[in-house]
């Protein structure tokens, strides 16, 4: 028996119990009511133990502004949510996992947003290109970057990039990865053998070259984690933000301020009237 059905007509029966035992005369009543009441405290405790089951207790919460589902798989194929913060525009962090760059393909799950996560990539995946790499190593065989780049070029076209780019005694960096993505970008390849069809999407080599110069572009992970140190510096430090003591010294001003103009309306209002006779009572 599927168990939604199940816990529709639990939860309904516990509700009619309780409603009949409304009617119910004493002590009847309270046995009916306890009884029809643990029902439905049973129905609540298996949803939850089995969201908890299937690690979708976070969907429980309300997300913030600044959050985001994600699904990350581990090396076992399992697929777990997780919550992840954007303090940072374009950023994703959430500790013990590190920063990611939130290039990838967004969904939205309900009304909230939902990205798929790669912990060893340090970036949110972009579904269309994990599919059209995917989709080259099952039909050619092309197992690493070196494979998909020789197929691509010609032969005279991958020795020309060979001897630009694979020279052994220089140390890869972001400059040399760029200059590398540009060059295969700004190559002229008359026939793509590469171009396939993704979600009913043509794509080719060529625009997955630009993509992965837009998504490896690492300044504003590196901008964030300054941030971060910095924050984390002026916590360890008890440093004190003087814009932060402007703010509390300008809401106790306000107060002031509005204390001071409800005593000047009342001295306004009481002046303003003829006392006279009042204070005439208490003078005899």
């Amino acid at each position: 028996m599927q168990r939604i059905p199940l816990f529709i007509a639990m939860s309904i029966f516990g509700m009619v119990l309780c409603i009949f035992g409304g009617f119910a005369p004493f002590p009847i009543n309270i046995v009916v009511c306890m009884f029809g009441g643990m029902i439905n405290m049973m129905v609540i405790l298996q949803i939850i133990g089995i969201a908890k089951q299937k690690n979708f207790l976070l969907l429980f919460k309300d997300l913030e502004n600044d959050e985001k589902y994600a699904w990350i798989p581990d090396f076992n194929n399992k697929l777990h949510l997780t919550i992840m913060k954007s303090n940072h525009k374009g950023i994703l962090y959430k500790k013990g996992l590190g920063i990611f760059e939130d290039k990838g393909t967004t969904f939205l799950f309900g009304k909230n947003k939902m990205g798929f996560i790669f912990p060893e990539s340090a970036y949110s995946a972009d579904i269309p290109s994990v599919q059209y790499f995917s989709i080259l190593k099952r039909e050619e065989g092309l197992e690493s970057w070196e494979d998909v780049v020789k197929t691509y070029l010609s032969p005279t076209g991958y020795t020309e990039f060979r001897r630009l780019f694979r020279n052994p005694n220089s140390e890869l960096d972001i400059q040399k990865i760029n200059d590398e993505l540009q060059w295969l970008i700004d190559r002229n390849v008359p026939l793509d053998k590469l171009e396939r069809k993704v979600q009913g999407e043509t794509i080719d080599f060529r625009s997955r070259c630009r993509w992965l110069k837009y998504n490896y572009d690492p300044v504003s992970a590196d901008n964030a984690t300054e941030a971060e140190k910095i924050a984390v510096w002026r916590q360890l430090t008890n440093y004190r933000d003087p814009s932060a003591d402007y703010g509390k010294y300008g809401a106790i001003a306000k107060a002031v301020a509005m204390i001071l103009f409800v005593i000047i309306m009342v001295v306004a209002v009481l002046s303003s009237l003829d006392l006279s006779n009042f204070m005439g009572m208490f003078g005899g």
